[in-house]
């Protein structure tokens, strides 16, 4: 260890505890180096990764089709209840569960209190259903169930005849 000077009481250091710690020291630069290149080459390759708005463009499409099929290919009812509707996908279709997801959670659901985040469920689950129409010519049963379940949540027939006829529903 290093003595004291006895009248400033600084510490003294031997030539030999000196390189130690310039060795220390430059092992830790080393070392802190060596993981920001690291660093800077896992930013560079995630980069490279990130998809383009014509890929993110082509993903979207391909769901909605992907959701316009497994919406009309049910032979019952639309489901109207978004807890059934999100069980429903996550347990008959994986990938469209996460197409959901990923447009629910782009809602800021987490920043909600509960009550919101359950209206947000039904707005996103109407959305996939309007998604669906747009692509579909077979929209009557759709679009009635959706009616019919805006209505039960306190939108006036009006309002509801009016989205039907601007192509919303």
């Amino acid at each position: 260890m290093s003595s004291q000077h006895h009248f400033l009481n600084i510490p003294v250091y031997t030539t030999q505890q000196v390189n130690d710690i310039a060795g220390h020291y430059n092992s830790v630069i080393y070392n802190l180096h060596q993981k920001i290149d690291l660093l800077e080459e896992k930013i560079k390759t995630l980069e490279e990764k990130k998809p383009t708005i014509d890929q993110l463009s082509e993903f979207f499409t391909e769901n909605v089709k992907k959701l316009t099929i497994f919406l009309n290919n049910k032979n019952e009812n639309p489901i109207t209840d978004p807890n059934q509707f999100e069980r429903h996908l996550r347990e008959k279709n994986p990938s469209l569960f996460h197409f959901y997801r990923m447009i629910y959670d782009s809602t800021n659901p987490n920043g909600k209190n509960p009550g919101a985040q359950e209206k947000l469920k039904s707005k996103v689950m109407v959305l996939c259903h309007s998604l669906a129409n747009f692509r579909n010519d077979r929209t009557t049963n759709i679009t009635n169930s959706i009616a019919s379940f805006l209505y039960k949540n306190g939108l006036s027939k009006t309002i509801i005849k009016d989205l039907v006829h601007t192509w919303i529903l």
